[in-house]
């Protein structure tokens, strides 16, 4: 990220929305990392993510690798037995849940008996969760209350280019989902050679609207916008109507997108 400007929350508000400066991503991530560590998620195990293109996603991603543990991206399209498979064949004990997503994790809850702590985040801060049902016997926090746990130090976790980032499924077309692990260096080294095929500087602006849960808005988006110091927007999903107005009001000099 930029000194000044590093990552452009636009979830929430459709003006410009609101900046949120490289140290201020940073010391989030440390908050979460340090919750996540508090909850008694160590290194090496995994995290589960199952929420829409957000600040909060990107939030728990950086706070998901800075705690030393995996991220286990969830395709937000999973409902039912695909659900609960990438829940259970993980081994994830803890998962970062949309809301709205509630009633889905419901609908499981009697067959993910290794998830101890389910954070929920809604879009607009209140005073109430809607848990639509869920009856776990997961702990429930809400983000506010998890974020707000961690201390904001730089966690005292040891990673190395070797340690696991990721663990990303596959689509599936030939069989259920398979789990692969993604090395921090090979996530990296990918970043890295896509900023530099598409010259991101420091003047760029990245933009994706791609999904997170998929490498592409990840490795070839928010990442590369990263390492190279630019400005990066990620918006929830492709808007015809709003595209090239994005284009044009956030000034994007880059993006990703498939053909």
């Amino acid at each position: 990220f930029q000194a000044e400007d590093g990552i452009r929350d636009v979830e929430r508000s459709r003006g410009l929305g609101d900046v949120y400066k490289r140290q201020e991503v940073n010391t989030l991530a440390n908050q979460i990392a340090n919750s996540l560590n508090k909850l008694g998620v160590n290194k090496g195990e995994k995290v589960s993510v199952y929420m829409p293109n957000s600040l909060e996603l990107c939030l728990s991603w950086f706070g998901i690798l800075k705690n030393g543990s995996v991220m286990v991206p969830i395709n937000t399209a999973y409902v039912m037995d695909f659900l609960q498979y990438i829940i259970e064949s993980s081994d994830s004990k803890i998962i970062i849940i949309a809301e709205e997503y509630m009633d889905r994790l419901k609908n499981i809850e009697d067959r993910i008996p290794l998830i101890e702590n389910v954070i929920v985040w809604p879009r607009e801060e209140k005073s109430s969760l809607d848990l639509m049902n869920y009856k776990g016997k997961a702990k429930i926090y809400s983000w506010k209350e998890f974020v707000e746990s961690g201390d904001k130090n730089e966690p005292e976790v040891e990673i190395t280019h070797l340690d696991h980032a990721r663990l990303m499924y596959t689509s599936g077309t030939t069989g259920r989902s398979k789990g692969v692990v993604r090395p921090c260096a090979a996530d990296y080294s990918s970043a890295m050679n896509y900023s530099l095929v598409m010259d991101i500087t420091t003047d760029d602006v990245v933009f994706t609207c791609l999904p997170l849960f998929h490498s592409n808005a990840m490795v070839m988006g928010v990442y590369p916008a990263m390492i190279q110091g630019a400005k990066v927007v990620v918006e929830e999903k492709y808007s015809a109507s709003n595209f090239w107005k994005w284009m044009k009001d956030f000034k994007i000099t880059k993006f990703t997108f498939y053909s």
